[in-house]
């Protein structure tokens, strides 16, 4: 039991401390898993409408009310990453409307999640300049994670360490872990491995070790399941690309 329970804990740690645990991810593009072969996805999606162009090898269709392209990469042969291709613009005014649209119509969206604050860009920022001389990245990103709300899975894991540790260590904990909610910096990872600590010597039961179980899949479900989107730079036009990845699929050095 100690040793299944050593295991799901250094798991957890793994996860936050931005490190692959599992193949568990729950990331949906149009409704379909950011998985399978690219056959499937392909069939998939023309099943919503898109048209499939297999000399250039890209999807055509309808996205958030516009005409896009969709590319999707595969690693061995499975799905690990969609990019979505957004129209092109010469507008600079026209592009930062474009991404802070976007940025805000994730953050009203409940089935994503933020650890850091995604800023939008100032409409009077010259992000030619910025893009050109500075080489500065124009990007957000975001957690999916479903129908569960992750603060709902970091709420299941306090009440979890309330129930089986002291009253006095529960509430210190409880404390660390909203503090990294709040900030969740690499420098404060350390919360979790203090917990691991305490839980290792607390006292298990099978039906504890499930919900922990279950915590830890969710958590890594979550890190697995990221999109982001960015404004990329062809000469004198601008466009978004969005980027649907399904972190258990990529690559993690297996191929070296």
């Amino acid at each position: 039991m100690k040793k299944i329970v050593t295991t799901i804990l250094f798991a957890l740690v793994a996860v936050i401390t931005f490190a692959q645990a599992s193949n568990a991810t729950a990331l949906k593009f149009l409704g379909f898993p950011v998985d399978g072969t690219k056959q499937q996805m392909i069939e998939n999606l023309k099943s919503r409408g898109f048209s499939y162009n297999t000399f250039d090898d890209y999807l055509t269709g309808q996205f958030n009310g516009e005409y896009v392209q969709v590319l999707i990469h595969t690693n061995h042969s499975i799905v690990d990453r969609i990019v979505v291709v957004f129209p092109s613009t010469s507008s600079k005014s026209e592009i930062k409307n474009r991404f802070n649209r976007l940025l805000r119509q994730f953050e009203n969206n409940d089935k994503y999640f933020a650890f850091e604050k995604n800023e939008p860009i100032p409409m009077n920022e010259d992000i030619a300049y910025e893009l050109t001389v500075n080489d500065k990245l124009y990007q957000a990103g975001f957690y999916y994670v479903g129908d569960t709300p992750f603060e709902q899975t970091i709420n299941n894991l306090c009440e979890l360490v309330t129930s089986m540790l002291p009253e006095e260590q529960a509430a210190s904990i409880v404390s660390d872990v909203n503090t990294f909610m709040e900030t969740p910096t690499h420098e404060n990872v350390w919360i979790f491995e203090h917990l691991t600590e305490l839980l290792l010597n607390a006292e298990w039961t099978p039906e504890k070790v499930a919900q922990f179980s279950s915590i830890a899949n969710a958590v890594s479900s979550v890190y697995n399941s990221f999109v982001w989107f960015s404004i990329d730079n062809q000469g004198i036009d601008y466009n978004i690309d969005l980027f649907y990845d399904n972190r258990a699929n990529m690559a993690n050095g297996e191929d070296l």
